[in-house]
């Protein structure tokens, strides 16, 4: 829409002169309620559009975990583990540890504050794809139950563990479990996917 320059008089438009006329309204009540409306549509479009570029941003502000020379040596050779434990032990200076789970190459890697502490070969299963594209590095110690529900862009199913009193939130169906302390606090994850059957 043109704005007149300032300083300068316009001619009387159309809504102005039936402005002046008090015995015709501006704006009849059916043209009203169709204005609302589109107004209405107009913001839900905005929000609409709006709403997963804030998401996203949340995600991309959340902290990440650097991964070790030994993290980042198994990377390169073989990409993202599958399925991964992770458990930060809170009675030794929340050290991480980690079990990264390779189906393909049978094979599990054990990490202690990010040092490789052994691995075995495991039985294989098929596993399928899903669309929880997170990884190891996602899960930082003491991410809030919102960070996470921001990470994996969904909310989860929260219980109180009965053996150990502690609050734990199953996102995704139950492929990505996680555990928290009393403070609220990311203390432990797991991440799963689920299996083929014989004969699918």
């Amino acid at each position: 829409m043109k704005k007149c320059p300032l300083g300068k008089s316009m001619p009387d438009s159309p809504s102005t002169k039936a402005a002046q006329a008090p015995s015709k309204p501006f704006i009849k009540p059916g043209k009203i309620k169709t204005a609302l409306i589109a107004a209405g549509l107009s913001l839900l479009i905005l929000i609409t559009v709006m709403l997963p570029s804030a998401c996203s941003a949340n995600k991309a502000a959340l902290p990440k975990e650097k991964l070790s020379p030994d993290q980042q040596s198994l990377l390169a050779m073989a990409g993202y583990p599958e399925e991964f434990i992770i458990i930060f032990d809170e009675g030794n200076a929340n050290i991480r540890i980690e079990t990264w789970v390779y189906e393909d190459m049978e094979r599990y890697f054990a990490f202690q504050g990010g040092t490789y502490a052994g691995g075995e070969d495991i039985t294989s299963q098929q596993l399928k794809d899903d669309k929880y594209k997170v990884v190891p590095e996602d899960f930082v110690y003491a991410l809030s139950p919102e960070d996470v529900t921001s990470l994996i862009g969904q909310k989860g199913d929260e219980y109180i563990d009965k053996t150990t009193g502690l609050k734990v939130i199953k996102y995704a169906d139950g492929l990505i479990t996680c555990s928290f302390s009393p403070d609220d606090a990311l203390i432990g994850v797991s991440r799963t996917r689920n299996t083929i059957a014989a004969g699918e």
